[in-house]
């Protein structure tokens, strides 16, 4: 992958943030330091930069995207009262059971869905 401006910009803008930001909050974000940037312009390097492992997407219950710039391995926990998204640890247990059952994961992408503890207290 070639390096540009937008894409940094871009790839900075994910990364930067833990609120996995969807594309139109990254354009805005990206428009502060490359004022001509288009909105297409953005979905493509969201989309190389996810093909190249530099970022991640995360899938709401709506089937919206929405972006991590955390590679590492974790778990999503999409909350269907709020619409916030929370990193949970667990990813490694999993990924260890599965090896101790002859596995060899080499991804993983665990996405929960529920409330988060503020929702359900309303409840």
């Amino acid at each position: 992958m070639r390096y540009s401006l937008q894409r940094q910009a871009v790839y900075e803008a994910v990364t930067s943030t833990d609120c996995h930001p969807s594309a139109e909050w990254v354009y805005d974000k990206v428009k502060e330091v490359v004022p001509n940037i288009s909105l297409g312009t953005v979905y493509r390097n969201l989309k190389e930069l996810c093909e190249s492992g530099l970022i991640d997407t995360v899938e709401t219950e709506d089937s919206r995207l929405r972006y991590d710039g955390n590679v590492s391995p974790h778990v999503h926990f999409v909350c269907l009262g709020c619409g916030r998204i929370f990193d949970l640890d667990g990813a490694n247990e999993l990924n260890l059971s599965a090896r101790k059952m002859g596995f060899t994961p080499y991804k993983e992408k665990i996405v929960l869905y529920g409330l988060c503890p503020e929702c359900g207290n309303k409840e």
